[in-house]
């Protein structure tokens, strides 16, 4: 069975490499700290664990919750749409999140983990007037 830090570990890498970020960390930073060069950031941070228990000798089912955080600033150019980069961002994350292992029908992190999914609702802000867009995503981690 993996660890927890080297499912994390793996996780960011692979949502890392589904676009090209400037900043990437497993540490999540203050929007107004991410500038225009430092963009677009993907931040990757732990949020909690869940175990469920369907009976006293069943095995639980246990789940990693993290949340992906995804930064764009453009600066003062009005010209700009922060929240195109973030969009496109997101996209990119369905995608990297596509089943690789079709027998369980799940993304499996190349077989690291049971499945790994977005699993919520992504909250979003646009970045219209501070010229900062964000989406914060909900990952959920099955673990075998």
């Amino acid at each position: 069975m993996a660890t927890r830090e080297a499912i994390m570990t793996a996780l960011l890498a692979k949502l890392a490499a589904s676009s090209e970020y400037v900043s990437v960390s497993r540490r999540n930073r203050a929007p107004e700290t991410i500038t225009p060069a430092l963009s677009p950031a993907l931040f990757l941070f732990e949020d909690g664990e869940h175990y469920r228990r369907e009976g006293p000798w069943k095995p639980a089912v246990r789940s990693l919750m993290a949340k992906a955080v995804i930064y764009n600033n453009v600066g003062p150019n009005s010209n700009l749409v922060p929240a195109t980069v973030v969009n496109n961002a997101l996209d990119a994350l369905d995608a990297a999140l596509a089943v690789d292992d079709f027998t369980r029908n799940a993304c499996t992190l190349g077989g690291l983990v049971a499945g790994v999914l977005i699993d919520g609702e992504i909250v979003k802000a646009p970045g219209d007037v501070t010229g900062v867009a964000l989406a914060v995503v909900p990952i959920r981690v099955l673990l075998p």
